[in-house]
């Protein structure tokens, strides 16, 4: 969620966590070293539950936050969300599927099954509102300064639908190891789809020079984002091979 809590400083902190436990029991295996293993044990619950009630903290703390700019007045010069041209990536992939394909995320036969339904949510009318939009919530754009989470990089701040910021962050909220979408905000789903789309659509364009980084953090948005918009719109799970652990 910052740079003191990257994806990788945490999948790291739970992989830790996950070699402790199986050092656990494997020392409980034997009365000469079940001592040592329940001391490994502790260890490893104490890290995981830590970790937990720290992200834990961060999503009341950002929700929080959402809130706030949620109730502040949107500057006259926001334009609507609604009218973003970002809203047309399924469309775009529909026009050339080929790049996505590349990207491992589904088969042919899914998308073909499933790009109907996708850009037909691709724009949803629920985007549409006249609350403060930042409209590019994600975790490196979220700063914590003590019980406060502040918020960064508001150049394409809109006015919609205060939904969708909740809705933007939930994608690499998940792919950090916090918890799926829908537990965090149910109905946010009704912008799963559009915000696949868009991800989706941009993981698989060229580097950006002055941001080299930014198509790996869309693909590891896409592969959350996506799963998401199938669960809630009723489709099958994505079968590409970098879902299903082919890659």
């Amino acid at each position: 969620m910052n740079e003191t809590l990257s994806p990788n400083v945490i999948a790291l902190i739970y992989l830790l966590a996950s070699v402790l436990f199986i050092l656990a029991l494997k020392g409980l295996s034997s009365p000469l070293s079940a001592r040592r293993g329940n001391r490994f044990g502790i260890a490893g619950m104490t890290i995981a539950v830590a970790t937990t009630l720290l992200i834990t903290r961060r999503i009341d703390l950002t929700l929080a936050a959402l809130d706030d700019i949620a109730a502040t007045p949107p500057p006259r010069w926001t334009q609507p969300l609604e009218l973003d041209e970002v809203f047309d990536g399924w469309s775009r992939i529909a026009t050339d599927p080929g790049p996505f394909l590349g990207l491992g995320l589904t088969t042919g036969g899914w998308l073909e099954s499933a790009l109907p339904v996708l850009a037909a949510h691709e724009r949803p009318a629920e985007l549409a509102g006249d609350a403060l939009i930042h409209f590019d919530v994600r975790s490196d754009n979220i700063c914590f300064w003590g019980d406060r989470a502040v918020f960064v990089d508001w150049n394409l701040a809109a006015r919609g639908n205060p939904l969708f910021d909740l809705a933007a962050w939930l994608p690499s909220l998940a792919a950090e190891g916090g918890p799926a979408p829908e537990t965090v905000a149910p109905d946010a789903g009704v912008f799963a789809a559009a915000l696949a789309g868009y991800f989706c659509s941009h993981a698989p364009l060229p580097p950006i020079p002055d941001a080299p980084r930014v198509r790996a953090v869309q693909l590891q948005q896409a592969m959350t984002s996506l799963p998401w918009a199938a669960r809630w719109l009723s489709l099958p799970p994505p079968d590409g091979s970098r879902l299903t652990g082919g890659v």
